[in-house]
């Protein structure tokens, strides 16, 4: 259990990642969003201080809507989908959210009392029906195309209440039922879905909602009305923040920002900060100027040689489906010279690509040099540099990208390197 409650400090810290990593850009606001199953509902809590920051009556046109039982993201679309009770509608709805808005667009109807929706990472939809369906209890493949759902297998297992959260780590959807005594399974997210008893009894209150934090962990809801930090193994911690509502499902998509739109060509580093990869692996941040990065980090940066209006182009991959354009931000890059600084000519550095042991043709004598990493921080600074070739020694540090800056009164310039061995 004490190892439990390490690993729930560790998840405290996951939520700010973005905001440690990336201090020279705004902060992440990072938002889980969960809905009433009871009443028109759309609630959003930021993560840092687990107050609601978005409060919201999901709409949608022509008619209205009395509760939303299950929020899931889209690894696929970056969409939102739900289970809406829609007035005019027989039976429940599957539609797509939109978390800024709360305004909701019909997908189609899903035939009975669906309770609880979650995607498999190659953004196949699953929903698993309520006791009190015609079919309880049991697994669906749903179309998110047209909301028919595929008959999967039968569940059965468990009490009032079903919620379905997948874990993209263990490949394989994790599965609670029951109120004060909770059965929690996992099941293989293919035929022919075998059940793996897990355990049965804590924390003794339905869970409402779940969504996936990190390896073997996630965050839920109550019945109780309050956030819990669940685990694959069937632990739960103590109640840390009320819900306000009786909040069903979880979505929590990622998130990026930008420290400024106009940057100086040559100068001025140009940062992204990130949060809420969980469901991610990969990000490939494209510059709009032929050069780009993949990496699983939250946030990078770039600095912009030639001024010009550039695109970023920022990518999203899970291993499961092809990278695909998350979001883009404009940034306008302008020449700074006579502004407030002129940029020195003649700066060659080599080997580029090297393995770390880096040359440079210093064109003025007294210059200064400083290299900095890709979040900015400087790793080497070296004063007074004679003119003609000098050697830096980067050899000890880890592959990846370094901006090599010289100095030289009111004059830089900046050339960007790479270790690779």
């Amino acid at each position: 259990m004490k190892s439990f409650f390490v690993r729930l400090f560790f998840l405290a810290a996951l939520f700010s990642a973005g905001q440690i990593l990336k201090a020279q850009a705004p902060a992440p606001q990072i938002i889980v969003y969960g809905t009433s199953p009871f009443v028109d509902s759309l609630w959003g809590f930021d993560t840092a201080s687990w107050t609601p920051v978005v409060s919201l009556s999901p709409s949608i046109v022509g008619d209205s809507i009395e509760g939303i039982l299950s929020i899931t993201f889209d690894p696929q679309t970056f969409r939102t989908y739900g289970i809406a009770k829609v007035t005019s509608l027989s039976t429940r709805a599957l539609v797509t959210v939109d978390l800024a808005t709360g305004v909701c667009t019909v997908i189609g109807e899903l035939g009975d009392k669906f309770s609880t929706l979650s995607f498999r990472s190659d953004g196949q939809l699953f929903g698993v029906t309520g006791d009190g369906a015609n079919t309880p209890e049991t697994l669906y493949l749903v179309d998110k195309i047209t909301g028919v759902p595929t008959l999967a297998s039968a569940l059965g297992n468990g009490a009032d209440g079903e919620l379905i959260c997948f874990s993209p780590h263990s490949q394989a959807f994790f599965h609670w039922s029951g109120n004060d005594t909770v059965v929690f399974e996992k099941f293989a997210p293919a035929a022919p879905y075998t059940v793996t008893p897990i355990t049965i009894g804590p924390p003794n209150t339905e869970i409402f909602g779940a969504a996936y934090l990190s390896p073997n962990q996630f965050l839920g809801t109550t019945l109780d009305n309050e956030f819990v930090y669940l685990d694959t193994l069937g632990n739960a911690s103590a109640g840390f923040a009320p819900t306000q509502d009786n909040i069903r499902g979880l979505s929590m998509p990622p998130v990026f920002t930008f420290s400024n739109d106009t940057v100086c060509a040559g100068t001025e580093t140009f940062y992204v900060g990130a949060g809420c990869l969980s469901l991610f692996n990969g990000v490939h941040y494209f510059w709009g100027d032929g050069n780009f990065d993949i990496t699983g980090a939250n946030g990078f940066s770039h600095i912009y040689i030639t001024p010009g209006t550039y695109t970023v182009s920022i990518l999203l991959t899970n291993g499961a489906l092809p990278a695909d354009t998350f979001t883009t931000y404009t940034v306008t890059v302008i020449g700074c010279v006579g502004m407030e600084e002129q940029p020195v000519s003649g700066l060659q550095v080599y080997p580029n690509p090297g393995t770390g042991l880096i040359t440079l043709d210093v064109p003025v004598p007294g210059a200064n040099i400083e290299v900095s990493d890709v979040l900015g921080k400087i790793i080497y600074r070296e004063t007074n540099l004679p003119e003609g070739r000098n050697t830096i020694d980067l050899e000890s540090r880890p592959e990846g990208i370094y901006f090599v800056k010289l100095l030289s009164g009111e004059s830089i310039a900046v050339a960007r390197v790479i270790i690779s061995r």
